[in-house]
């Protein structure tokens, strides 16, 4: 179990910012504009929104299951 939420956890906290990662360097590469990295800026943050409460709801069930 506790395996288990480590990896779900992993994947909360890994999959964005390898997606995030790839379109920051897509949009370095294709040298775009000041507006387009603001927009990727302002999806991160919005994706943080999420990501961050579900990560300590399973660091919390983490700790108290064991």
């Amino acid at each position: 179990m506790m395996l288990t939420i480590l990896i779900i956890f992993l994947f909360i906290n890994g999959l964005p910012a390898l997606y995030y990662g790839k379109k920051y360097f897509s949009l370095k590469k294709n040298k775009a504009s000041d507006k387009e990295f603001k927009n990727l800026s302002e999806s991160m943050m919005k994706s943080e929104r999420i990501v961050l409460p579900v990560s300590i709801i399973l660091l919390l069930v983490l700790y108290f299951i064991n």
